[in-house]
This record gives C-alpha cells, sequence and structure tokens, in this order.
C-alpha cells in the first residue's frame, strides 16, 4: 500500500510546523525570563524613595536637566574626563520622570523599562 501523496507532503509540513510553534514557545519563554529582574526592579521600586549615588546620581541629575533650561546635549560625565557620545539615554528617561514630577525613582523604573524593550528588541531579533 502506497500512500497517498496529498497525505505525504501534508505530514512533513505539519512536522515542520509543530517544531517552529515549540522553538516559538521556547523563544517566548526565554524572554519572559530574561525579562524577570526587569519586572522585579518596576514592582520593587516604582512609587518607594530611592536615593542615587554616584554616576546614577548624575545621569539623574541629567535625565531632570531636560525639563530645564540647562538641557543636556552631551552624554554622562566620566571621571576620566571625557563624556560619553549623546544624551539620548537622558532624552529617554525623561518623560517618564517628568510625568510622575520627577522623583528619583523614575529614573531608576525608567531604565528598567528601557532594558525590558532592549530585551524585547532584541528577542524579536534573534
Amino acid at each position: 500500500m502506497t500512500p497517498n501523496t496529498a497525505e505525504a507532503r501534508a505530514r512533513p509540513a505539519t512536522s515542520s510546523r509543530l517544531r517552529l510553534n515549540r522553538a516559538a514557545a521556547v523563544a517566548v519563554a526565554l524572554t519572559v525570563v530574561a525579562l524577570l529582574p526587569v519586572l522585579v526592579v518596576i514592582v520593587t521600586r516604582l512609587g518607594r524613595t530611592w536615593v542615587p549615588v554616584g554616576d546614577l546620581a548624575l545621569v539623574d541629575l541629567r535625565v531632570r536637566d531636560v525639563w530645564s533650561a540647562d538641557i543636556p546635549l552631551i552624554g554622562t560625565y566620566n571621571r576620566f574626563g571625557w563624556n560619553h557620545p549623546g544624551p539620548a539615554m537622558f532624552w529617554t528617561l525623561a518623560p517618564l520622570s517628568g510625568l510622575v514630577g520627577r522623583p528619583a525613582w523614575a529614573t531608576l523604573v525608567g531604565g528598567a523599562l528601557l532594558q525590558g524593550a532592549a530585551i524585547i528588541a532584541l528577542a524579536g531579533l534573534a
């Protein structure tokens, strides 16, 4: 008994489709696992008092400067005497900070949201 050619063609397509669905499910599960630390930061820091120190304090000050007359046009200052290129990070973190009244925790939560967006984008790319 020889199998019908239509059935023979349908079997490999179903098998490859099943493998593709399984791979997509694994990719989504791994992305969720990678996002867990981001969710922990958001849940534990949202609305709570936080006092930034060191480099994070400088970043927080520059994020707050986005809403002032002294808009940052260069990156963060480095202790070796030069600035990192570009203020894109400050401008990206500023909307959340401005929306909630410029508290320090907004910079931390905004950074976590930015990292979460990067994880999702890279997972989609991969």
